[in-house]
């Protein structure tokens, strides 16, 4: 953070292709919209990653802190579900590859989940959807006044375990909102031992997505995700 661009994200895209994939993993490139025209951004961003050879795309409808092109705070597309959807709609006449998966942010209420989910059902387009991203929050302020995080933003994204509750409240959501449907839900945020796993596992996500987790992480990513995943199995 910030991300460094088209530009120099397609420098190394091919590298980042080379090593995921002589490891036999997927390559997901996540994009975030950060313009006054996000259909068209997304539409372009989403072309560019494909010819680039990613294995699929995030559509990042939840990324909390970037900026506009005057340098004021963007609004995150997720919590706008009527400009949301128009985006779905325009990207859907396209004839795009596939996957393509949604990252959403936390919603205030299950009503909101349920109109985002709809424009997710009804676009046909998405694949599943990450859910949810983090809680944008005030820059923190350590007690010397400086901020907490060294990036140019007035608002970050809150996670981690003491959001855990939320995050199980903002899964249950989602699976319901789009049960019926061929879209999956990769639950997120909080998720740092088997327990909390197994517990978005057994509401109805598919997967569980760790990235708090690797920040995190004490031991290292291999051995903590080892052990996770060995504590998860048995």
């Amino acid at each position: 953070m910030p991300c460094a661009g088209y530009e120099e994200e397609e420098k190394v895209l091919p590298d980042k292709l080379e090593i995921a994939h002589a490891k036999g993993k997927k390559l997901i490139w996540n994009f975030a919209p950060v313009t006054d025209c996000p259909a068209e951004e997304s539409l372009e961003g989403i072309q560019r990653a494909f010819a680039a050879g990613v294995d699929g795309v995030i559509l990042n409808a939840g990324c909390p802190n970037v900026k506009d092109t005057d340098g004021t705070q963007h609004a995150i597309l997720s919590r706008n579900p009527q400009a949301f959807g128009k985006v779905l709609s325009f990207l859907r006449e396209a004839n795009l590859p596939e996957p393509i998966w949604v990252r959403l942010s936390p919603q205030e209420s299950f009503s909101n989940m349920s109109v985002i989910g709809n424009h997710i059902k009804n676009s046909g387009i998405v694949s599943a959807v990450l859910v949810p991203n983090t809680w944008s929050v005030d820059m923190p302020i350590k007690d010397n006044g400086e901020s907490l995080l060294d990036t140019n933003t007035e608002k970050v994204g809150k996670s981690g375990p003491a959001m855990a509750t939320g995050a199980r409240k903002e899964t249950a959501w989602a699976v319901s909102a789009l049960k019926g449907s061929n879209v999956d839900v990769i639950s997120s945020s909080s998720i740092m031992d088997e327990k909390e796993l197994k517990h978005r596992l057994g509401q109805g996500a598919v997967a569980g997505a760790g990235t708090t987790f690797f920040y995190a992480s004490e031991n290292g990513w291999s051995q903590d995700v080892d052990r996770l995943l060995w504590d998860f199995a048995t």
